[in-house]
C-alpha cells in the first residue's frame, strides 16, 4: 500500500504535461506601467485607450499587481493610450497602429514620474475598486470600505458575495458550512476552532481584502467543500506605516487596537494587536410537540441568555533578506478569549391531553478559555527566470479550549439536580509545505509541490452529579478522554497555459492519503481508517471582445470531519436538548462546477455565474427524539446525498460622479435525501443579497447605506430561519484624510429580531426562536500614518483549507 502511493505521488510530480500550440493574437495592446525613481510596478493604475482622432475614449482597464496590462480582441485603427494614477503625473502617449499588418502593439515599460504635489504624511499609490475578479477568485477590497474602521471581521463577510452571516456569527460559503477560513493563505488555531467567536471579535480595520475562491485549484488542500475565505491583513512597506482604530455601540460591542508595518534596509517588520469585549443579551421560545405513541407531550420553554466575551490578538511578522533572490521569514499569532453564558429557562411540561404535568425552573452558567499559538518560518527563493520560484513552509499551530458549565434544575414534581461539566480539549497542528514554480516557454506555466499535515487531539470530559448538598460520584457514562490523530499526505502538479494565446487553461491534480487513529482511553475502545482520495480540477477562461470574459471550472473536493463533529462529550446544559459528536463519521466527496461571465463596460463591473454541486456522504447535523424519555438529540451523520445549485450576480457602477452603488444576489435551490434509514429528505429555495450605495457629500463628508437579505434555506428536518438588516452611515475625513471618524445606525427601524429554527420529522416537531437586539449606534475612529509605497511582505504561510467549519449554535 505504502508503495503504491509513493508511486502515485511521483508520478503527479513528474507528469508531463504537453503544450497546444500557439498562434499571434489578433490586434491585441500589452504593456507595464512603473515608478520611473524605484522603477518598482504600479499596480491598480488607470490604462484608457483613446482615438487617436479627438482623443475620444474606448475602453479602460487596471493594471495588476505587477504593473501588467492587456487589451485584447481590439478593432483595427489608430490609438494612443492614456495612464494616470493618483500620486503620479498623468501621461497620453504618442499614437500607434492596430491593423492586420500590425496586431499587436507592445508598449515598452513605461515610468511615470511621482506628481509635484503628495502629501507628507501619506502618499496614496492608487485606490482598487471595492470588488475585483482575479483569476479563481473574487476580492472584496476592505481597505475601501467605508465602515472597515467601525466593523468586524464578521460584519464585514455580510458584504462579500456568495458569503452569509447570521445574527449568532455562523458564517456559509454558498450556503454551505462545509469550508476553510484562512488568514494570510494560512490555517491558524483561532480560525479553525472557533471560527464564529474569532470573527465577531477580530476587527475588520486591519483587513486589507478578503478573498473567495469557490473552485480552489489542485494546488489548495482538497477540504473546503464549498471553497476558501482567505482573509488578508495589511502588507509592510518600503519605509513604514500604521493605523490606530477604535469603536464602540449601544449594544454591547467595543474594541480598539492597531498595526504598524516598517522596513529598514533587508529587515522588515510587520505587526498588529488589539482587544474586544462584546455582550450578547437575547431572549427565546420553545416548543417542542412529541407525537410518539405512548409518550405524547407538548414542552414549552421561555429564556434568557447574557454571552460575555473579552478577546486579545496579536500578531508578529519579521523578514530578512538573504540576498537578492532569498529570504527569510518568522511570524506567529496568539489569541486569547474568555467567554460566559448565563442562561436561565422556565420549563413547563404538557401530557397528551394538553394537561400540566411538570413545571421546572432551570439555570445554566457556562465558562469557556480559549488560548492558541501560531508560529511559522517561511523561506523563498527567487531565480532569475520571472515566475520561477522555491518555498519551503513549517508551521505549528498549538490550542487549549476549556468549558466548565454549571447547572442547577428544580422540577415540580421531580426535586432539585445539580451537575457540573468539563471539557478540556487540547490540540496541536504542525505543517511541512514545499512549492516550486516553473514558468515555460509560450506564457506557459507548471506548479508542484507536496505538503504534510500532522494533528493531535485530545479532551478529556467529565460530568459530576449532586443532589442537595452531598455530591454523587462522577457519572460513569460521562467521563472518558478522547484522543484523535489525523495525518495528511498530499502531493499536486497544476499546469497553465493559453490556447491560440487567448484561451486560459489551467489544469490540476492533486492526492491525498489520510491516516486517522481514534482512541477512547475509560472503555479502550479504538477507531482507525485509512483512505486515499484523487482531486482533478480545472479552468478553462474564455475572454471575449470588450472587455469580457467566460470561465468555465469543476474541483473534486472532501470534506472531513473536525473535533466538534467527532467528539462524543454530551452537552446538557439543557437537558432537554442535548448534542453530542459522532466519532464514527466519514469524510463528505463532491463535484463541483462553476460557470461565470465577468465583463467591464463603461465603469459599470458585472459578474454573473451559476454553480452545480453534488455530494456524496453529506455530512449533517440530525435530530432524533428518545422514545423512552422524549429528549431530543442532536449529533452528525453521514446522511446520504445533498445537491445544490446557485446563480449568483454582482454589479459595481458608478451611475453619478459621486454616487457609487454595488450589490451581490444569490439564489440557490438545494435537495437532501437521507440514506440512512430515516428516509428524510427536503428541497426549497433560498436566497441572499447586500445592496450598497456611497455618495460623497464634499469637504470630507460622506455616507452609506446597507442593506442586507438572508432568506430561509432549507435543511435535513426543516428550514434554517432568515432575517433582513439595514445601516446607515456617516462618514468625516480629517487631517487631510489621515484620520476618520464614522457614525452609524443599525436598524433604525427595528428594535430586534425573531430568529426561528423549525424541526420536524414524523415523530416530533420543535421550534425554537431567539430575539436580538438589533438597534443601535456605533461609533469609530481610525488613523493612519506613515507611508505608502511598496508591499514587502515575505510570508507565505501554509494553507491548510482542509477541515470542515464548526455548524451552528446558539451564543
Amino acid at each position: 500500500m505504502k508503495n503504491g502511493i509513493l508511486t502515485l505521488l511521483t508520478g503527479i510530480l513528474s507528469c508531463p504535461l504537453l503544450a497546444h500550440a500557439q498562434k499571434p493574437a489578433s490586434l491585441h495592446i500589452t504593456g507595464q506601467v512603473a515608478d520611473s525613481a524605484s522603477r518598482k510596478p504600479i499596480g491598480y493604475a488607470t490604462i484608457t485607450l483613446l482615438k487617436a482622432a479627438g482623443l475620444q475614449p474606448v475602453l479602460n482597464t487596471l493594471t495588476d499587481e505587477q504593473g501588467r496590462f492587456t487589451m485584447p480582441n481590439l478593432s483595427a485603427g489608430r490609438y494612443q493610450l492614456g495612464i494616470s494614477i493618483t500620486g503620479y503625473t498623468a501621461r497620453i502617449l504618442e499614437p500607434f497602429t492596430l491593423d492586420s499588418l500590425h496586431p499587436y502593439y507592445a508598449q515598452p515599460p513605461l515610468y511615470l514620474p511621482a506628481a509635484l504635489q503628495q502629501l507628507k504624511a501619506v502618499t496614496v499609490a492608487g485606490q482598487k475598486p471595492l470588488l475585483e475578479v482575479k483569476d479563481d477568485r473574487l476580492v472584496y477590497n476592505v481597505e475601501n470600505d467605508l465602515n472597515k474602521d467601525q466593523l468586524t471581521a464578521a460584519e464585514m463577510l455580510r458584504r462579500v458575495p456568495m458569503v452569509t452571516v447570521d445574527p449568532e456569527g455562523n458564517v456559509q460559503l454558498k450556503g454551505s458550512s462545509s469550508f476553510k477560513i484562512l488568514l494570510n493563505g494560512k490555517s491558524t488555531t483561532m480560525l479553525a476552532r472557533n471560527p464564529k467567536e474569532a470573527l465577531r471579535a477580530f476587527p475588520a480595520g486591519v483587513i486589507k481584502s478578503i478573498e473567495v475562491i469557490t473552485q480552489p485549484s489542485a494546488k489548495y488542500d482538497a477540504e473546503g467543500a464549498a471553497g476558501i475565505i482567505n482573509i488578508i491583513t495589511r502588507h509592510t512597506i518600503n519605509g513604514y506605516n500604521g493605523n490606530l482604530y477604535a469603536n464602540d455601540n449601544s449594544r454591547g460591542f467595543a474594541g480598539a487596537g492597531g498595526s504598524l508595518n516598517a522596513r529598514i534596509g533587508q529587515v522588515g517588520v510587520a505587526a498588529y494587536a488589539g482587544a474586544s469585549y462584546f455582550r450578547n443579551k437575547g431572549r427565546s421560545e420553545g416548543l417542542r410537540e412529541n407525537y410518539l405513541y405512548g409518550n405524547q407531550s407538548t414542552l414549552i420553554q421561555n429564556g434568557n441568555s447574557i454571552f460575555d466575551g473579552t478577546y486579545y490578538f496579536g500578531n508578529l511578522e519579521l523578514s530578512y533578506d538573504l540576498d537578492s533572490t532569498s529570504s527569510l521569514s518568522v511570524y506567529g499569532n496568539v489569541n486569547i478569549s474568555y467567554n460566559s453564558n448565563n442562561a436561565p429557562q422556565q420549563v413547563k411540561l404538557y401530557d397528551e391531553r394538553q394537561k400540566l404535568e411538570q413545571t421546572g425552573s432551570y439555570t445554566s452558567y457556562t465558562n469557556y478559555k480559549s488560548q492558541a499559538y501560531d508560529l511559522g518560518v517561511d523561506y523563498q527563493k527567487r531565480f532569475r527566470q520571472p515566475d520561477q520560484t522555491l518555498s519551503l513552509s513549517l508551521n505549528r499551530n498549538t490550542g487549549n479550549n476549556d468549558q466548565q458549565s454549571d447547572n442547577q434544575q428544580l422540577n415540580v414534581p421531580g426535586g432539585y439536580t445539580g451537575f457540573s461539566n468539563t471539557n478540556d480539549e487540547h490540540n496541536t497542528e504542525t505543517t511541512l509545505q514545499l512549492d516550486y514554480t516553473q514558468p515555460l516557454p509560450h506564457g506557459q506555466k507548471l506548479e508542484t509541490g507536496a505538503k504534510a499535515i500532522l494533528r493531535t487531539i485530545e479532551s478529556s470530559y467529565q460530568q459530576q452529579g449532586e443532589m442537595s448538598i452531598t455530591r454523587d460520584p462522577m457519572n460513569p457514562d460521562r467521563n472518558n478522554t478522547f484522543n484523535y490523530r489525523q495525518n495528511v499526505l498530499a502531493a499536486y502538479t497544476t499546469y497553465a497555459f493559453k490556447i491560440k494565446n487567448r484561451v486560459n487553461v489551467l489544469l490540476g491534480v492533486r492526492l491525498e492519503h489520510t491516516h486517522i487513529n481514534a482512541h477512547f482511553i475509560a472503555n479502550d475502545t479504538s477507531l482507525r481508517t485509512d483512505y486515499l482520495n484523487f482531486i482533478p480540477t480545472a479552468n478553462i477562461t474564455f475572454p471575449l471582445p470588450h472587455m469580457q470574459a467566460v470561465s468555465l471550472s469543476y474541483s473534486r473536493r472532501l470534506q472531513r470531519p473536525w473535533v466538534w463533529n467527532l467528539n462524543p462529550y454530551v452537552n446538557d446544559n439543557d437537558p432537554n436538548n442535548i448534542t453530542y459528536g459522532n466519532p464514527g463519521l466519514q469524510p463528505e466527496l463532491n463535484h463541483s462546477f462553476g460557470l461565470n461571465y465577468n465583463i467591464l463596460f463603461k465603469g459599470i463591473r458585472l459578474l454573473a455565474g451559476m454553480d452545480y454541486t453534488f455530494t456524496h456522504k453529506a455530512m449533517e447535523s440530525y435530530v432524533a427524539i428518545d422514545t423512552a424519555s422524549g429528549i431530543t438529540a442532536t449529533t452528525y451523520a453521514n446522511i446520504g446525498r445533498r445537491n445544490a445549485t446557485g446563480f449568483n450576480l454582482n454589479v459595481s457602477l458608478q451611475p453619478l460622479p459621486r454616487l457609487s452603488l454595488s450589490g451581490n444576489l444569490r439564489t440557490q435551490y438545494t435537495s437532501l435525501q437521507s440514506r440512512n434509514g430515516t428516509g428524510l429528505h427536503n428541497t426549497g429555495w433560498s436566497a441572499n443579497s447586500f445592496i450598497n450605495l456611497d455618495y460623497d457629500l464634499g469637504k470630507g463628508f460622506k455616507t452609506e447605506a446597507a442593506f442586507y437579505l438572508n432568506s430561509s434555506q432549507p435543511v435535513l428536518q426543516g428550514r434554517a430561519p432568515g432575517y433582513v438588516t439595514n445601516s446607515f452611515t456617516l462618514r468625516k475625513s480629517l487631517f487631510h484624510q489621515r484620520a476618520a471618524v464614522n457614525l452609524t445606525l443599525d436598524q433604525p427601524f427595528q428594535k430586534e429580531i425573531a430568529w426561528k429554527n423549525v424541526i420536524h420529522d414524523p415523530s416530533f416537531y420543535r421550534s425554537n426562536t431567539f430575539y436580538y437586539p438589533v438597534r443601535a449606534i456605533r461609533i469609530g475612529f481610525g488613523w493612519k500614518f506613515g507611508q505608502l509605497k511598496e508591499s514587502v511582505t515575505r510570508k507565505k504561510g501554509v494553507k491548510n483549507d482542509d477541515v470542515k467549519q464548526q455548524e451552528s449554535s446558539k451564543p
